[in-house]
């Protein structure tokens, strides 16, 4: 073999899983439970002889992947104290050094904690954080982020409502969904340079162990879409449907020198309307012929085979006129949404936090599509945002 092969060995290693199942306890009630895991990484080191003569070694071993997998943390989404819960995360950072560390040893700076794993420390962080905003106890937490198991989603359908008695004199079809989705995902993830397996070096500018992976963010996305949604049909063709739906945004962030959580929170509201109007006339666009108008009988009103005459005929004997009106299906729709999003970022004890940005968005959009045949629709609409 040449001494002057560089070339590194890589390895890809990829992991997914999906669940999938779909339940029906009683009649028109679904539910769709769905669960997964994602994990990819890509290793790279040099695998080369370095001097004459020498053995085959292996060196500067580097891993980059990303992680993400279906999470639960509604305990806290629902009417959780914002301010309360980041207190929480920084409080439950001494349980999880003790964890980590040797109860016996002193961190060098930080107070109560133990050797190495200090209140910035990335491995304490991490935990302390998802137990806070999980609503779980620091003691049981999983340490390892990576060993998390993924948790069950959901989305609820109820359409039965229509088939009983009061409501199925005025609906054709009424259906109830309720869904949840949440995931925990680190977007990349690669190597420590300076961390060596089976020591613990310290970091001289943190007093703190090297981790054995950098990681930037960590992030939990929550949504309830809906948390409670209502689509209805009358036996008209007139449309309704309301839902509400709500999510959350987390990310704890090791980018800069001052950690910090990110949290942005929105709700949203969405109303629409909707009506198909069948066979309407508009004058000035083409369409079929549909009816015969009776101008004025001048010759009598014997009906004797007025069947089998054309329109034509009718026309000459009892001077009709026929009348080509235009008609199409106009399908009328009004949908009206409003939005409500606030992000509060709070620094890692610095005992400040603010509000970073937030919007409220009123949309307003009503629309016409009139079909006049299969190939030609008409449409006319008007959006409005505040």
């Amino acid at each position: 073999p040449s001494l002057f092969l560089n070339r590194d060995v890589q390895q890809d290693y990829t992991e997914r899983l999906d669940g999938n199942l779909t339940l029906e306890p009683f009649n028109d009630f679904t539910v769709d439970l769905t669960m997964q895991r994602e994990y990819t990484e890509n290793h790279t080191e040099k695998f080369k002889i370095f001097e004459k003569g020498g053995d085959w070694e292996r060196r500067v071993p580097y891993d980059v992947g990303s992680y993400r997998i279906s999470y639960f943390a509604l305990n806290t989404l629902i009417g959780g104290d914002i301010d309360a819960l980041f207190n929480t995360m920084e409080d439950n950072r001494m349980q999880i050094s003790r964890r980590l560390g040797d109860p016996n040893t002193r961190h060098q700076v930080d107070t109560g904690f133990t050797e190495g794993y200090g209140k910035v420390q990335q491995d304490v962080l991490i935990p302390a954080f998802i137990a806070a905003y999980s609503d779980q106890s620091p003691s049981d937490v999983n340490l390892d982020l990576f060993d998390i198991a993924p948790k069950m989603n959901w989305a609820l359908t109820y359409n039965g409502l229509s088939r009983i008695p009061f409501f199925a004199q005025h609906v054709k079809q009424l259906s109830i969904k309720h869904g949840y989705n949440s995931t925990l995902e680190v977007n990349r993830f690669n190597t420590e340079p300076y961390f060596q397996e089976g020591t613990t070096t310290i970091n001289e500018q943190t007093d703190n162990y090297y981790s054995r992976l950098e990681i930037p963010t960590v992030v939990i996305q929550e949504d309830l879409s809906p948390l409670l949604g209502v689509n209805m049909t009358l036996n008209n063709g007139m449309q309704f449907g309301v839902d509400y739906a709500k999510s959350r945004n987390l990310q704890l962030n090791f980018l800069s020198d001052n950690k910090q959580v990110i949290e942005s929170n929105s709700t949203t509201v969405n109303v629409t309307f909707g009506y198909l109007m069948k066979e309407v006339s508009i004058g000035f666009l083409g369409g079929k012929k549909s009816k015969v108008k009776k101008k004025k009988s001048q010759r009598g009103d014997s009906a004797l085979g007025l069947d089998e005459l054309s329109d034509t005929e009718l026309g000459e004997m009892f001077d009709f006129t026929v009348v080509d009106e235009k008609t199409g299906d106009l399908n009328i729709s009004v949908d009206v949404s409003l939005r409500d999003e606030i992000t509060k970022n709070f620094l890692i004890d610095k005992n400040t936090n603010q509000v970073t940005r937030g919007s409220k968005v009123l949309s307003i959009a009503p629309s016409a599509d009139y079909s006049l045949n299969k190939k030609v629709n008409f449409r006319l609409f008007f959006e409005y945002n505040s």
